[in-house]
């Protein structure tokens, strides 16, 4: 093809690229104008800062207070953000689905005596929603805004997402806290108690208990279940000393939870007797009194039993620059390199190993606990199994030898770490599962299968 004709092509191709473009933006931008004029109210979810809620008898009041919702009627109480948040999205965006016109007439439409009606004030301004009945079929609603005389008809999932009970429009977190300002959590389960202090970033200690070894990750882990813990439904708002006796609260709880952050008491958390798979429980000595999942109970008492920090090594993965594993005279050494580590066998052959690899490898061995101290012995026997762990400077971390299987579940291994020599047993599996990712590592790719 001739340059010239190809610069023809090119100019038409161009020409019609820009003609294609151009008439997408303005459909574009009609129908975004379309959509804009569909709105019911033109403003922006920002800008509202008051809804009241009407069905028959019963008003619920919502107030942004310094950007936080609060529920002022018909009770005082913090509002769940994200609820009230799509709420005030779906009512400032909202749109119709057809518009019917004037209606002298409303009783066919449920609007002389409308189920549903949701005022709100936004920039000063106060608007009206009323909601009748539902359309043929029940795919919308019939409403009508503010002064307008106009009959019109929403969509039946948005009539769904403004109208929210008070349950659904409650902050139903059990406890407000952040995980990583905690510094005391106290927890009494009739005669199970426990009392954990934040010393450093990352040591916890029992309180009467200070040769315990607390495990911190699984002070965390309390706490994050507290964290998310819910209310599932709300039974008395002022409850009297009677019920509270009834509900197992009073005059002494059942159960209790205290946690503080910083130097100040932040949440306390009462609990009392079952009712079916829920307990009864309390915030604080004024709150209301609601249900809670009796899950909540089993999780408190068995993250109680697994605190003792019962981990073979405890160090830190960044620390280890050199491995040495393997059976005695057939053992392998990684050293760290900058992305990867280089590892070396028995038989001085070499490979490569990727950082992530290895360093999993660690972090297995990290997660392996014993379930016994044993004794220490003046003279332990040689092991059939050994790791060791050393720093950049090839000052040793740690070194396990294998010493026996007792019985079919657990392996006996002697652990030193700096002066200290312990025996422990180790449940086998996990045990094993490690020994065989390590040996996996020494592989070459493709040796597996």
């Amino acid at each position: 093809m001739k340059p010239r004709r190809l610069l023809a092509f090119l100019a038409v191709f161009v020409v019609l690229a820009g003609a294609y473009f151009l008439l997408s933006w303005q459909e574009s931008r009609k129908e975004a104008a379309e959509q804009a004029a569909k709105r019911l109210f033109q403003l922006k979810d920002a800008h509202i800062s008051a809804l009241t809620l009407k069905k028959g008898k019963e008003v619920i009041r919502l107030e942004k207070q310094e950007k936080v919702w609060q529920i002022t009627r018909p009770v005082q109480a913090k509002a769940d953000q994200d609820v009230v948040r799509s709420l005030v999205s779906s009512l400032a965006y909202l749109s119709r689905e057809r518009t019917l016109g004037e209606e002298k007439d409303l009783k066919p439409f449920g609007l002389d005596q409308p189920t549903f009606i949701l005022e709100f004030s936004a920039q000063g301004k106060a608007h009206r929603l009323v909601i009748g009945s539902a359309t043929p079929g029940k795919h919308g609603y019939y409403a009508q805004r503010d002064q307008s005389p106009e009959v019109l008809v929403i969509s039946a999932a948005d009539k769904y997402t403004l109208d929210r009970p008070l349950t659904a429009l409650r902050d139903k977190r059990l406890v407000e806290i952040s995980v990583a300002k905690v510094k005391r959590l106290k927890i009494r389960l009739d005669s199970l108690q426990a009392d954990l202090r934040q010393v450093s970033p990352a040591v916890w200690k029992w309180s009467g208990r200070e040769k315990f070894k607390v495990r911190p990750d699984r002070v965390e882990s309390l706490l994050r279940r507290l964290d998310m813990a819910r209310i599932k439904e709300f039974v008395s708002e002022k409850p009297r000393a009677r019920e509270l006796a009834a509900f197992g609260l009073a005059p002494q709880p059942q159960g209790e939870v205290i946690i503080t952050q910083g130097k100040e008491e932040t949440a306390t958390l009462f609990l009392g007797r079952s009712r079916k798979q829920d307990i009864y429980a309390r915030k604080g000595r004024t709150g209301p009194v609601f249900l809670v999942a009796q899950r909540l109970l089993k999780d408190l008492q068995d993250g109680i039993a697994r605190l003792e920090d019962r981990r073979l090594w405890t160090g830190q993965v960044a620390e280890v620059h050199q491995v040495v594993w393997g059976p005695p005279g057939q053992t392998w050494t990684a050293v760290k390199a900058a992305k990867s580590w280089k590892l070396t066998g028995p038989d001085r052959q070499s490979l490569s190993q990727s950082a992530l690899r290895l360093e999993a490898g660690l972090v297995k061995f990290q997660d392996l606990e014993y379930t016994e101290l044993l004794p220490a012995v003046a003279t332990p026997q040689p092991g059939t199994y050994l790791l060791e762990l050393k720093d950049s400077a090839g000052k040793p971390l740690l070194a396990l030898a294998e010493l026996a299987k007792p019985d079919k579940d657990k392996v006996e291994v002697s652990l030193k770490r700096g002066k200290k020599v312990e025996r422990a047993l180790v449940p086998l599996k996990p045990y094993q599962e490690w020994q065989e990712y390590m040996q996996k590592l020494t592989e070459k790719p493709g040796e597996s299968g």
